[in-house]
């Protein structure tokens, strides 16, 4: 009988030791940092596997970032009922002593993003539900010694359920500042191309100095079939040309134009381009569940051997599908024909030597805009 109880009290022992390890290893992922009615707190980071590792969470810039997903069970409107009477208030007097229970008072705690989850009236809702559970929106928050400042409001799901008023409330001041200037900016931009007629479509004075063979697509492709390098440099370093573009409208059009080349020689040949996406690692309930990525994606063209040369500079795996999209995107209206032009040349008499011309040209253009990109456009200089 003694025996018997021994082994049970063994047995007993032994399952317990097991559960909690079992307990301790699931708590390190599925921490709540702070739980009050309707309202938890977890951790929440695509790199962080345990709560230690969250809590030296990686450094940007000198400032170390602490995710934290904030569940409630009371409806969005209602959801400051809950968190105080501000969302800075909340970081201040919930979230950052949340932070520091859990993480010890000498944590360093410089930025905080907050994505706001509802819970569907469960704030035990697990860690692996919540992280899948749509977000409503997110807030960031840089935290200094003179207090909480919202830098980023993001309403993703919010989007399609928010006017547009309600969204400005919540996006910072110097954000919407910000968005407004570049608005302004951006229309008194488009009013000055306007009043100037600005390098416009039909603009093609070359024709009156017999230089304008192919002024009938418009001045940019005559421009091309002239070798003016100088006057599609000064497009490219234009307020017409976004910055942000950082290449010349030459590239994307060059690209588009080897998408089904047409007048194809007998020694044509095929170039494909293959990209691999990063891998990294998958992680559910904790537990590693091994890589996910490295997909390969891949765009074939079929070329003459003149265009080897700039195809080896700018092809891509897209296969220049998207590239007509890209310019359509970048540019404004006023330029968006050019694509639509350049398809015109493309069923030109192949045997044309205007056609052979803008090619030839297109190439050389599009190859030097390429390969001297901070010269082409700096406007003090030149390629004389």
């Amino acid at each position: 009988m003694r025996l018997k109880l021994l082994f049970t009290v063994i047995v007993i022992t032994f399952c317990s030791i097991v559960s909690s390890n079992s307990f301790a290893a699931e708590e390190a992922y599925e921490t709540i940092i702070y739980k009050s009615k309707g309202l938890v707190l977890r951790p929440t980071s695509s790199s962080s596997s345990s709560l230690s590792e969250w809590c030296t969470a990686p450094a940007t810039k000198a400032r170390t970032t602490h995710a934290v997903a904030v569940l409630y069970n009371v409806p969005h409107k209602q959801r400051l009922s809950l968190l105080g009477e501000s969302y800075e208030a909340f970081v201040q007097n919930t979230v950052i002593p949340a932070i520091k229970k859990a993480c010890g008072s000498s944590v360093s705690i410089s930025l905080v993003d907050i994505a706001m989850k509802h819970s569907g009236f469960n704030p035990s809702i697990s860690a692996y539900d919540m992280n899948h559970a749509p977000t409503w929106d997110v807030f960031k928050f840089r935290i200094d010694e003179t207090g909480v400042f919202r830098t980023v409001y993001s309403p993703s799901v919010a989007r399609v359920h928010m006017t547009q008023a309600q969204i400005d409330a919540l996006t910072p001041k110097h954000v919407l500042e910000s968005s407004r200037a570049y608005k302004n900016a951006s229309k008194a931009r488009d009013a000055t191309l306007k009043k100037k007629k600005f390098l416009l479509l039909n603009s093609c004075k070359e024709k009156a100095k017999g230089k304008g063979a192919y002024c009938k697509f418009g001045w940019y492709m005559n421009a091309i079939y002239n070798n003016d390098i100088e006057k599609i440099r000064k497009f490219d370093q234009s307020e017409a040309l976004p910055r942000a573009a950082k290449k010349s409208l030459l590239s994307h059009l060059a690209n588009y134009y080897m998408r089904d080349l047409t007048c194809l020689s007998k020694d044509a040949v095929k170039k494909t381009i293959r990209y691999k996406t990063d891998t990294y690692d998958t992680y559910q309930g904790g537990v590693y569940a091994g890589q996910d990525g490295g997909d390969i994606y891949s765009g074939s063209y079929i070329i003459n051997p003149e265009f080897v040369p700039v195809c080896n500079r700018i092809c891509n795996h897209f296969g220049g599908s998207i590239n007509r999209d890209m310019g359509l995107g970048l540019w404004r209206k006023n330029y968006i024909n050019i694509f639509n032009e350049i398809d015109k040349v493309k069923v030109e008499n192949c045997n044309s030597p205007k056609r052979k011309q803008f090619e030839r040209n297109l190439i050389s253009m599009t190859i030097l805009s390429h390969d001297h990109k901070s010269k082409w456009f700096n406007a003090e200089l030149d390629f004389k």
